[in-house]
């Protein structure tokens, strides 16, 4: 499990960022890949340990990840409780730091929603939506996985601000401007009018007039919306500044 996220982090960076790893076992820390682990640091400890957090300099990262233990280890409240500690211990010594966090039971994901500034990531909902959607449409697992692994030659979706020539246009006539960009590719797929304070809380895919209570004119792109795309990489539009990159709002990819 970890060794896959390993690999996968390092496949969507391109080595440009460094991975630091904290764990008890980290001295037993198998490599399966040299090259994608040749920017990976190991760290024995334990994570939700402040002086451990310290050394590892958690102040200057730019992104934490909490992986679950093994639930065969103990209880699944158990593995979500010393998760949810690990992530305390993260936001209470770096309170802008964005965490990702892996819970086994979905009844954790209530006690957990109160934690500004922590994404919560519960696999058996995934799984669930993912098995509906196969019965609905045989072999379509192939493509979400597609989707959510990280190759030199995959798209990916991103989020970004809508740039001037698609203001005031319609979602529709924005998605034939991206597809009229030949020298790069970009799919437009949705709207974000997500309020800062809650990302990814308001939005819809390939919207449609009359449909979830839109209308013509809410399909209409105004200032300040932001767009979902796929592409392989960050549009040219939204490509990120000094600033950004400093302090790591955007992560560096290529």
């Amino acid at each position: 499990h970890l060794d896959h996220v390993v690999r996968q982090i390092t496949a969507a960076l391109h080595g440009r960022h460094y991975l630091v790893v904290i764990c008890p076992e980290a001295e037993e820390l198998r490599v399966t890949n040299p090259r994608a682990y040749q920017f990976v640091f190991a760290l024995a400890g334990d994570p939700a340990d402040i002086r451990v957090l310290e050394q590892a300099s958690v102040d200057d990262a730019f992104r934490a990840i909490v992986l679950a233990s093994p639930v065969d280890t103990r209880a699944s409240l158990q593995v979500d409780n010393r998760s949810l500690m690990q992530t305390l211990a993260l936001k209470g010594r770096s309170p802008a730091l964005p965490v990702v966090t892996e819970l086994v039971d979905d009844e954790s994901l209530a006690y957990a929603a109160g934690l500004r500034g922590a994404e919560f990531i519960q696999g058996q909902r995934y799984s669930e939506r993912l098995l509906v959607q196969a019965v609905h449409s045989p072999d379509v697992t192939e493509v979400y996985d597609r989707l959510m692994t990280f190759t030199e030659d995959s798209n990916e979706f991103y989020t970004v601000p809508a740039p001037p020539p698609v203001i005031d246009q319609t979602f529709r006539a924005a998605q034939r401007y991206f597809l009229e960009q030949d020298e790069e590719p970009i799919t437009l797929v949705g709207i974000d009018r997500s309020p800062p304070e809650a990302p990814s809380s308001r939005f819809w895919l390939n919207p449609v007039a009359g449909e979830r209570g839109l209308t013509e004119e809410d399909l209409v792109l105004r200032e300040g919306d932001r767009i979902i795309v796929m592409s392989f990489e960050r549009p040219w539009f939204a490509r990120p500044d000094k600033e950004e990159l400093w302090q790591g709002q955007v992560l560096l990819t290529s």
